[in-house]
C-alpha cells in the first residue's frame, strides 16, 4: 500500500536514524529512502513516502512550502478546479483562503501532510472513505504512522498484544471498528479525521 510512513520525538530525544531507516526498510519497494526532516534541519520529525505497489508510473506525491506552512500530499483530487500539477500548489493557495476545512470538501483518494512552522505542529489527515489508510502508534517517546501496520509492530515498547475488541469486532462484522487494528496499540486513522 501506498502512502506515508515516519516517526516524530515526542520527549525532545533526536530520533535515531539508524532506527528510522529499518522502521521504512520494512516497507517493500521504496528504494531509495527520500527522508523529509521537519524543520528541514530537525532531529525530531522525519517521515518519507512509500511508493510501492503503485501500478502507475507517476508518483503521486508532491510538496509545497509557503509562509511556514508545508503541505505534503499523496494520492488524487477529483475536484474540478484541482485538475493540473502539482496538486499541492493549487491546495496551498485554498488552504490559506479556507483553512483545514479544505480538506472535507475534498473529493478523492488522498493522505496529506501539513506542518505549520510557527507553532511546530505537524497534522495528518486522509479522505472520508480512507482509502489510503494510515495507521498510528503513539508511545511516552514517540508518534509513529504508516501505511501498513507491520513495520509500526516492532516500535511497541513491550511485546505487541492481540486488542481483543478488534477481534471481536473482526469476527461479529468482517472488519474492525472505531480505528482498532489487531494490534493493541495500533491504530487507524478514521476516514476523514485529522
Amino acid at each position: 500500500m501506498p502512502g506515508f510512513a515516519g516517526i516524530i520525538s515526542l520527549n525532545g530525544a533526536s530520533i535515531d536514524e539508524g532506527r528510522l531507516r529499518q522502521f521504512i526498510r520494512k516497507h517493500p519497494g521504496n528504494q531509495p529512502v527520500i527522508l523529509e526532516r521537519l524543520p528541514e534541519d530537525s532531529p525530531h520529525i522525519f517521515f518519507t513516502s512509500i511508493t510501492e505497489d503503485l501500478s502507475f508510473p507517476t508518483h503521486p506525491f508532491s510538496k509545497v512550502s509557503s509562509q511556514g506552512t508545508s503541505i505534503f500530499f499523496f494520492g488524487e483530487v477529483f475536484n474540478e478546479e484541482f485538475k493540473g500539477n502539482p496538486v499541492s500548489d493549487l491546495l496551498l493557495e485554498a488552504f490559506n483562503i479556507e483553512g483545514i476545512d479544505l480538506f472535507s470538501r475534498l473529493n478523492g483518494s488522498f493522505i496529506a501532510i501539513l506542518y505549520h512552522a510557527e507553532t511546530d505542529v505537524l497534522q495528518i489527515l486522509n479522505n472520508r472513505s480512507a482509502s489510503l489508510p494510515i495507521y498510528i502508534l503513539q508511545t511516552e517517546e514517540i508518534f509513529a504512522f504508516s501505511c501498513r501496520i507491520y513495520p509500526l509492530i516492532d516500535l511497541i515498547p513491550s511485546s505487541p498484544k492481540l486488542c481483543t475488541a478488534a477481534v471481536s469486532n473482526f469476527l461479529s462484522n468482517g472488519y474492525c471498528l472505531n480505528g482498532l487494528t489487531l494490534i493493541e496499540g495500533i491504530r487507524a486513522l478514521p476516514p476523514g479525521n485529522v
